[in-house]
């Protein structure tokens, strides 16, 4: 699915691998983390996560489906 296209500048972390994977968004730590997923579903539980180790997370509601329809750009 990230292949076919994505936000631009995204990190791809599977849902699953967020707890040993966390390590990577250290850098970011002062900015907002937009998490989104294919329906929107899994990303409620990364952002929680996230925001347990002290990130600035914003869940976009509807994932990739809603950012479709909004016509917001992607890259591949």
């Amino acid at each position: 699915e990230y292949a076919l296209g994505h936000i631009q500048s995204a990190l791809n972390i599977p849902s699953a691998k967020i707890d040993e994977r966390i390590a990577e968004l250290e850098s970011q730590r002062e900015k907002v983390i937009i998490v989104v997923d294919k329906h929107g579903q899994q990303a409620a539980g990364v952002g929680r996560k996230l925001r347990q180790a002290g990130f600035n997370v914003c869940r976009f509601r509807g994932g990739m489906g809603e950012w479709l329809v909004q016509n917001l750009p992607l890259v591949t």
